[in-house]
């Protein structure tokens, strides 16, 4: 590794609004840089519109840690 700061960026999928009515399932996606580079990631599930998101982003966290900034 170059000494660059690991960052991780966590951001849910694109869903069609009638996923919100049937509770219907996304991606949660977790993206680990260096610098600019893109150098690991982690993918989840998560109900569209449900409680579960936090805990799927805690997961995909502990998937790809170590990181430096979240």
């Amino acid at each position: 590794m170059d000494g660059s700061l690991r960052t991780l960026g966590i951001d849910d999928g694109y869903f069609p609004v009638y996923f919100k009515e049937g509770k219907l399932k996304t991606l949660i996606v977790g993206v680990v840089c260096s610098g600019l580079t893109p150098v690991n990631l982690a993918i989840d599930l998560i109900t569209v519109d449900g409680l579960d998101g936090t805990e799927a982003a805690l997961r995909v966290y502990r998937r790809l840690v170590p990181v430096d900034i979240v």
